[in-house]
């Protein structure tokens, strides 16, 4: 279907939002909602075996929304997927987020001039997402990209938006098409990684992500953030340490994830090991989970634990 650039522009009902839940906050949840109820054509939540009351109370509430239930938690990958498929006849576009993400009011129209202004300028683009800023420090984060000289650490200061290599899933726009050629988000993940992955993967192809600070959008990761030894360390339940650990060295092992990435990020594992141990009070267990996880790497055993 051909479509007039400033029609696309103008139109929010080529876009849906899939937002994957798993006992999401109520309020955040509404808030999300409520903010993208104005921006796109429909909602889809697929949720991971939460409390079906509070999340029917917030479909009475916001008529565009669609639930698909789960009946146990399968996963940020799979929940997206199912998402993604629904809406695949429907729509041009995708935009994802996690449950507890707040982006700005007109999130979906910028990422969508973006989208254009990129692909104009002869960049194949696969996605494109906000800039975000941490909700408990306000810290902003960076677009990262490999180049010949190593790793590129862009704030999009200089420009209205940059290349990166993977961005973030919440607040990522993806056109659906971009499925057609990279695929889908690789379920077996489960959790970590996932959209690194799909980046990484979609590079590979010739395609690639872009990210933007004209669209902002506050999210945080973990419970808490601390700094050890100059290392950002996320502080998770114990069984999130194992699909860190497991996914990364996963990656290593892929042909289509550059060398430099490899050299940069796996070398940083047994550092990340040993540091997840040392500041869980569940030592432990997580590092049952840590050498589980190098375990079941090796091997290639993947999926839910």
């Amino acid at each position: 279907m051909a479509i007039r650039l400033e029609e696309t522009i103008r139109s929010p009902s080529l876009v849906s939002a899939i937002i994957v839940t798993y006992h999401p906050d109520d309020n955040a949840l509404k808030n999300l909602c409520g903010t993208l109820s104005n921006q796109v054509n429909e909602i889809i939540i697929v949720d991971n075996g939460s409390d079906q009351f509070m999340l029917e109370k917030i479909i009475d509430v916001h008529k565009k929304i669609k639930l698909i239930s789960l009946s146990c938690n399968e996963g940020i990958a799979y929940g997206l997927n199912k998402g993604i498929r629904e809406v695949s006849e429907r729509s041009e576009f995708v935009i994802l987020f996690d449950q507890d993400s707040e982006p700005e009011e007109n999130v979906v129209r910028t990422l969508i001039d973006i989208f254009y202004e990129a692909n104009i300028s002869g960049v194949n683009v696969c996605a494109v997402g906000p800039q975000f800023y941490d909700s408990r420090s306000g810290e902003k984060c960076s677009f990262y990209r490999q180049e010949a000289g190593g790793e590129v650490k862009d704030f999009c200061e200089q420009s209205d938006w940059v290349l990166a290599d993977h961005l973030i899933t919440s607040g990522s726009l993806i056109p659906v098409s971009s499925f057609s050629s990279v695929g889908f988000m690789k379920s077996e993940l489960f959790i970590d990684l996932v959209d690194v992955e799909w980046g990484l993967r979609a590079k590979s192809m010739g395609m690639t992500c872009v990210g933007t600070a004209r669209a902002t959008m506050k999210h945080s990761i973990g419970e808490d953030v601390i700094q050890l030894f100059g290392f950002h360390i996320y502080k998770h339940a114990p069984i999130r340490y194992y699909y860190q650990i497991r996914n990364r060295l996963w990656l290593c092992f892929r042909a289509y994830v550059p060398l430099m990435w490899k050299l940069k990020y796996g070398i940083r594992i047994p550092v990340l090991a040993c540091l997840y141990v040392y500041n869980s009070p569940h030592k432990l267990t997580v590092l049952k989970n840590v050498l589980l996880a190098v375990y079941h790497a090796f091997i290639g055993r993947l999926g839910k634990l």
